[in-house]
């Protein structure tokens, strides 16, 4: 079988510069994991309007890499191909979203300007002979393909594209200084409200075209399934198998306990409510809680944290630590890996998840995970808490028992390796995908 990926990044094997998200590496195992099982691949790389016009050095390495490997890579588009709005100047792209906000047609090309490629990638396509195209959490792959029917597309998605900007938009004064509060009251948020409307609109439009739909979040397949068909599954996500695979049973507290508070970028939409929920309850609940031991709050991450938020970061006992290069041993040496993203309206199947339980550390986070990723388990694979008294308590517990926190570690990597693990988790996304496409073939010839 023959799959023509298509991501929005070079995938890479590695996080070790700034800049590599999680997405470049769940690329870089999504294909992989389809080589080792002996499918061929052919990528293309649609860059969105994060990357620059040049390759990196770092990036040539990457993609000889996958060369080497027997991938086909395809000539990389650049955003500035297909993206205007990213050299217009700010008082233009102001006008021009303000007029997709008042459009009666769908504004799909406003929201999603890759269209403009369907013509390029379609024919790029024709001369592969490919099975089915694998879009990986890749707007610009999706909209690249809008209305291709040769080959059906399977989409594997990570947020529902409009939710970031709708769910920082309703808590609009977490993220914005109080001296702006009054302008965006009465000019900002309600241009931005229709400009969501719309992007929501054009979002199902663009995913009414997508044979298949596989969910990182299973909180998103509700949406999918009432707006466009049953044809949205989880999945979950993955992450890959470290090098480094320590043995659970040999943890031992550090002194003092080491803490992970927040690893990720700091101004995310996710990480500033994780972020606002640790800062101001849950490290005033921690000192109540934890009086009688010595600990550190560790706070991971490039970036700046919304403005309300720095001056809750001078607490005692938090330790702010920035971008950092080796994430990997600081993850190791953690004690406890705390993860609050989901304390928010945001949900989502975060990758931090798959990085706890792949790395055997252990995980603590808000119950609202469970509500993602619902192979989470309390006691088995992480502990729940749903508000401050409760993930205080349960950070007690696992800077305090010993037995507790290895039997949470063990778990956790017992389910990424059922789960999650790159070689199954793709096996699972294709075996799902085939059955869809075959039920659809099979409804299409009236059978």
């Amino acid at each position: 079988m023959k799959i023509f990926v298509i991501a929005s990044n070079i995938p890479y094997r590695q996080d070790k510069k700034s800049g590599i998200t999680a997405v470049h590496i769940q690329s870089y195992e999504f294909i992989n994991s389809l080589l080792n099982q002996g499918y061929s691949v052919v990528l293309q790389v649609i860059f969105n309007i994060y990357h620059g016009e040049e390759l990196t050095q770092e990036d040539r390495t990457e993609l000889a890499y996958l060369k080497a490997r027997g991938v086909e890579i395809l000539d990389i588009v650049y955003s500035e191909d297909f993206y205007p709005s990213a050299n217009r100047r700010l008082l233009n792209k102001f006008f021009s979203r303000l007029k997709s906000c008042f459009s009666i047609k769908v504004p799909l090309t406003d929201y999603y300007p890759a269209i403009a490629l369907t013509d390029l990638v379609g024919k790029r396509i024709d001369k592969k002979n490919c099975d089915f195209i694998f879009t990986i959490a890749s707007p610009e792959g999706l909209a690249a393909t809008y209305n291709y029917q040769s080959i059906p597309t399977v989409a594997f998605q990570g947020d529902i594209d409009f939710k970031p900007a709708l769910v920082s938009l309703k808590n609009y004064y977490i993220f914005t200084k109080n001296i702006f509060d009054f302008l965006f009251k009465t000019i900002v948020f309600p241009i931005k409200s229709l400009w969501i409307l719309q992007y929501r609109r054009a979002h199902i439009k663009l995913m009414r075209d997508v044979e298949v739909i596989a969910n990182a979040t299973d909180s998103n397949v509700g949406f999918y399934k009432k707006h466009t068909s049953n044809r949205s599954f989880f999945i979950g996500t993955v992450w890959r198998v470290p090098e480094n695979d320590t043995e659970a049973e040999k943890f031992q507290f550090k002194k003092p306990i080491k803490i992970i508070g927040h690893a990720g970028n700091l101004n995310a939409t996710g990480s500033t409510y994780g972020l606002r929920f640790l800062l101001k309850e849950l490290v005033p609940e921690l000192k109540k809680t934890m009086k009688n031991l010595d600990y550190q709050i560790h706070i991971i991450g490039g970036g700046k944290p919304a403005p309300r938020l720095e001056p809750l970061l001078k607490q005692e006992r938090v330790v702010v630590r920035g971008f950092v290069t080796d994430l990997d041993e600081e993850l190791y040496q953690s004690d406890i890996f705390l993860f609050l993203n989901n304390f928010g309206p945001h949900l989502a199947a975060y990758s931090r998840h798959m990085i706890a339980w792949s790395m055997k550390l252990c995980l603590v986070c808000h119950s609202n995970s469970k509500k993602t990723i619902p192979q989470i388990e309390h006691k088995k694979n992480a502990l729940l808490g749903g508000d401050s008294k409760e993930l205080a308590q349960a950070i007690f517990q696992a800077a305090t028992d010993r037995d507790l926190n290895i039997k949470v570690r063990s778990g956790g990597y017992a389910t990424f390796k059922k789960y999650f693990s790159p070689d199954v988790f793709i096996k699972n996304i294709v075996t799902k995908a085939r059955i869809v496409l075959k039920e659809q073939e099979t409804k299409r010839a009236g059978v």
